[in-house]
């Protein structure tokens, strides 16, 4: 019934990307479409059936500020924004505190960050300050490059941890 990926860049890739470049080439891409209707996000399957977890709600969660960066994969190619979100909200002991410019690209890009290694840093920079105004304890989005240039980024000893929202969701579940 679904193709669920936990990679906003696969997820983006064979959503619209592989698609679209069949096409452009001239290429038969029906069966391509046929496997872009069938890929989610693993938070869209998750935010469906919140209410199915079975999530430690026993009251000793201590509070943690996260806040939210949005893949540019996940938000542009696969039209992915709400589930996150709504998964953080739901999980006890969690705050989820928006950033500003929270769906701006964080600078990673794939290759970007090592192509254009100026552009990507002042970009990275600005994704970076941006978190650290929210004063939270972690930031959590859905796509490894992301994660990988904001952990990069983010070594200082007052800096949020970086981590994928279902890591979050994993730890609140009953053991």
């Amino acid at each position: 019934d679904a193709i669920v990926v936990d990679c906003a860049t696969c997820g983006g890739a064979f959503k619209k990307a592989i698609p679209e470049l069949l096409e452009d080439l001239g290429l038969d891409a029906d069966k391509a479409r046929r496997v872009a209707a069938k890929v989610k996000d693993v938070s869209e399957i998750v935010a469906e059936r919140l209410e199915d977890l079975c999530i430690n709600d026993s009251g000793s969660h201590e509070v943690r500020t996260v806040t939210y960066h949005d893949p540019c994969h996940l938000a542009r190619s696969m039209g992915v924004t709400a589930e996150p979100r709504k998964i953080l909200n739901y999980l006890p002991g969690i705050k989820l505190r928006e950033m500003e410019g929270a769906a701006e690209c964080c600078g990673g890009g794939g290759s970007y960050q090592f192509e254009h290694v100026a552009i990507s840093q002042g970009i990275t920079s600005v994704k970076s300050e941006n978190i650290r105004a929210t004063g939270a304890a972690m930031v959590a989005t859905g796509c490894p490059g992301c994660r990988l240039t904001l952990r990069g980024n983010l070594q200082g000893e007052a800096d949020p941890k970086v981590v994928h929202t279902i890591a979050l969701l994993a730890g609140c579940l009953k053991k």
